[in-house]
C-alpha cells in the first residue's frame, strides 16, 4: 500500500520570516557579546586597558589577520586566550566587533577614522570599504576635520578620498569660509597643496586665478597658525610662572625651534605653491612682501612671466587642475563678416540652446576695440524670464586679450573663474550686452546659426535671432554671436 505523506495532503507553505523574528534573533548573537560564557578569547584595548570579550570565531571569519592569529600555533589559539590590542581604540574595536557579530557598526564621522585604521591593519577589507564611501559623503568642513586626523594617525589610504571631498567643485565661497582650513596643521596643508586635483581649470588667466586664491588663503593660513602658536606659548609661560604642572608635550616635527611667526610656516608650504602660475602682480603686490622667497627667486619667476622657457626649478611649472575649458573654433580673418556689437551704446541680443548641460565661464567677443569698457551683461532663461547671470553696470570690466597670427582676437565680457553659469541641455537662453562706448566690431561666418565644438564629444550649439529683446538690429545672419568659453557639466 502507497503510503502518503503530509506534504501530499496539504499545501505546505513557508513560515514568514518577520521583523519580530529577526529582532529576536539579534537579541541572541548581541548575548554573545554581553555575556561573557559565550566568548572564548578577551582582547585588552586601548591604553585605558578596557577588556573586551569575543567569540573567536565571529571576528576570526572577518579578518584573515585575526584568523592566523587566533587559529594558528601560538599562544593566542588556546582558549579564553588574553590578547593585549594597546594602539587600538576601544570603542572603535567594539564597533569593528559589533559588525562581526551582524549588528550594525555605528560608523559616524567621529569614529570612521580609528575604525578604518582597524580595517586597514587587520584587513577587514569590506568594512573598510564602507568606511571610504561614508567619508566621501562629508561635508567639506567634516572633511577637513578628517584629514587631519587621517594625517594624524598616519591613515595613508583614506587621506586621497578626504582630498576628494575638500577639492570637488573647489571654490572661494564652498572651502576657504571653513572655519576648519585654517585650522589644518602643517602636514595637513602640505597634503592639500600637493593634490593633483586641486584646480579649478585649465586656460590661459584661470591658471593664476586659482593659485592667486590659493595664495591669500594660505596666507591667512599661516597668520592664523601663527597666532595660535603665540597664544600656546603665552599659556605655557604663563603655567611655568604660576607653577602649574602640565602633560609632557610631543616635540612637533614643525616647531621652527620655537619660532612661531608666520614665516615659519609659510617656509613648511613654500615648496607646494606654484609660485610660477601665479600673476605678476600677484606675486610683485602680494607674495615677495611676505619674504618668502628669496631675491634669485623673485628674479627668476619674474623671468618666467616673460620666457615661459626657461628653467624654474625648484618651482612647479604645470599648471594645476585636469579640467579643460572648451570654446568655439578660432574663426580666421578672412573668413569673418565684421559687423558692429553694441553699437553707441544700444543693447544687442541673441538667444541660444546647448544640446549638453554645461557651466558657461565666458563670453567673448572678436575684434573687440579698447581695453577698458563700460559693460553690461544679462543672461536669462527666455522660457521662464529667470535671470542667470548679470553684470554691475557700474563696474568697469577689464578684458583679458586673447591674440593668435591669423586667428580673430578675442577680448571676454566676462570670466567667471569662482562661479560657473549652469546651462541646462535643450533650455533656451538670452543673452543681453550693452557697451557704453565706443562701437565693437565683432565678426563670426556669416549666417552660422549651428556652431559645433568636436572635443571631448560632438557639442551643439544653435543661436536664434531675439529682436524682443534688442534696440540694435542683431540678428545670426549677421553673425553676431558670442565666443562661449565653457565646462562641461560632470
Amino acid at each position: 500500500m502507497k503510503q502518503t505523506s503530509l506534504a501530499d495532503s496539504y499545501l505546505v507553505m513557508p513560515m514568514d520570516y518577520t521583523m519580530d523574528i529577526q529582532s529576536e534573533q539579534r537579541k541572541n548573537v548581541q548575548r554573545l557579546i554581553t555575556e561573557p560564557k559565550f566568548s572564548d578569547v578577551v582582547f585588552i584595548t586601548g591604553s585605558e586597558e578596557t577588556k573586551v570579550n569575543v567569540n573567536r570565531a565571529l571576528i576570526a571569519v572577518i579578518s584573515p589577520v585575526f584568523f592566523a592569529l587566533l587559529y594558528g600555533s601560538m599562544q593566542e589559539s588556546e582558549k579564553n586566550a588574553v590578547i593585549p590590542l594597546p594602539d587600538v581604540d576601544t570603542k572603535a574595536f567594539k564597533c569593528v566587533v559589533s559588525y562581526a557579530y551582524c549588528n550594525d557598526p555605528r560608523i559616524s564621522f567621529e569614529n570612521v577614522v580609528k575604525v578604518r585604521m582597524i580595517c586597514d591593519k587587520y584587513q577587514i577589507s569590506y568594512l573598510g570599504q564602507c568606511c571610504d564611501k561614508f567619508v566621501l559623503s562629508a561635508d567639506i568642513n567634516t572633511s577637513l576635520t578628517l584629514l587631519d586626523e587621517c594625517v594624524l594617525n598616519k591613515l595613508e589610504i583614506m587621506i586621497p578620498l578626504c582630498l576628494q571631498v575638500i577639492c570637488k567643485n573647489l571654490s572661494p565661497t564652498n572651502l576657504f569660509n571653513c572655519p576648519q582650513f585654517y585650522k589644518l596643521s602643517v602636514k595637513s596643508m602640505q597634503h592639500f597643496l600637493d593634490y593633483p586635483e586641486l584646480n579649478v581649470s585649465c586656460v590661459h588667466d584661470l591658471h593664476s586665478l586659482i593659485c592667486n586664491i590659493i595664495w591669500k588663503h594660505v596666507n591667512e593660513w599661516a597668520e592664523y597658525q601663527s597666532l595660535i602658536s603665540k597664544i600656546q606659548q603665552n599659556d605655557k609661560t604663563n603655567k611655568v610662572e604660576m607653577n602649574v604642572s602640565e602633560e609632557k608635550e610631543t616635540p612637533s616635527e614643525h616647531n621652527c625651534n620655537g619660532d612661531t611667526s608666520k614665516l615659519c610656516y609659510l617656509n613648511y608650504i613654500k615648496k607646494y605653491l606654484r609660485f610660477a602660475w601665479m600673476s605678476g602682480d600677484c606675486l610683485v603686490k602680494k607674495v615677495f612682501p611676505e619674504n618668502i622667497l628669496t631675491e634669485k627667486e623673485q628674479l627668476l619667476l619674474l623671468k618666467y612671466q616673460f620666457n615661459s622657457d626657461i628653467n624654474i626649478h625648484p618651482f612647479h611649472k604645470n599648471p594645476r587642475g585636469h579640467l579643460i575649458l572648451y570654446r568655439f573654433p578660432n574663426q580666421s580673418l578672412t573668413d569673418s563678416l565684421h559687423l558692429n556689437w553694441s553699437a553707441g551704446g544700444l543693447i544687442d541680443a541673441i538667444s541660444f540652446e546647448c544640446d549638453h548641460s554645461i557651466y558657461l565661464c565666458g563670453i567673448g567677443l572678436f575684434l573687440s576695440k579698447g581695453s577698458n569698457e563700460l559693460t553690461s551683461v544679462h543672461i536669462f532663461n527666455q522660457q521662464t524670464n529667470e535671470t542667470i547671470f548679470k553684470t554691475n553696470p557700474n563696474e568697469v570690466t577689464t578684458w583679458p586679450y586673447e591674440a593668435t597670427p591669423n586667428i580673430t582676437p578675442v577680448k571676454y565680457l566676462f570670466r567667471q573663474g569662482e562661479h560657473k553659469i549652469s546651462i541646462r541641455a535643450s533650455v533656451r537662453y538670452t543673452i543681453q550686452i550693452r557697451q557704453k562706448s565706443a562701437d565693437v566690431t565683432y565678426g563670426i561666418i556669416n549666417n552660422q546659426q549651428h556652431i559645433f565644438v568636436h572635443q571631448p564629444s560632438k557639442i551643439e550649439f544653435q543661436f536664434f535671432d531675439s529682436h524682443d529683446n534688442s534696440d540694435n538690429g542683431s540678428t545670426v545672419n549677421c553673425g553676431v554671436i558670442p565666443c562661449f568659453y565653457f565646462l562641461l557639466e560632470e
